[in-house]
């Protein structure tokens, strides 16, 4: 039994260095998850910032009907920040086009 005791301790250290070894490969492995994940979050925050910035510059353009169903056509223009409604498609494109 004293023999045992003798080499559990001897063995110790070395018991050590590779549980270090192991928490290291585990501590790299976590890193790497978190680089990658960061990474994820910076593409879809530059996407999303690069997707917005562009669109914002863009007129926008819809129609409503009202109750009675007469359609009315809107356009914005965000860059001036001109807005303008009118009875018919070709008129708010004539509006779009002088801008």
């Amino acid at each position: 039994m004293k023999n045992t005791m003798k080499w559990l301790e001897t063995q110790e250290p070395e018991a050590q260095k590779l549980e270090g070894i192991v928490n290291h490969s585990q501590s790299l492995e976590l890193i790497g998850s978190i680089v990658e994940s960061l990474h994820q979050a910076w593409q879809y925050l530059t996407n999303f910032l690069a997707h917005s910035l562009i669109e914002s510059g863009e007129f926008k353009v819809w129609q409503e009907t009202d109750a009675a169903g007469n359609i009315c056509w809107y356009a914005h223009d965000p860059i001036t920040g001109e807005s303008a409604s009118r009875t018919s498609s070709a008129d708010i494109l004539d509006w779009i086009e002088q801008r």
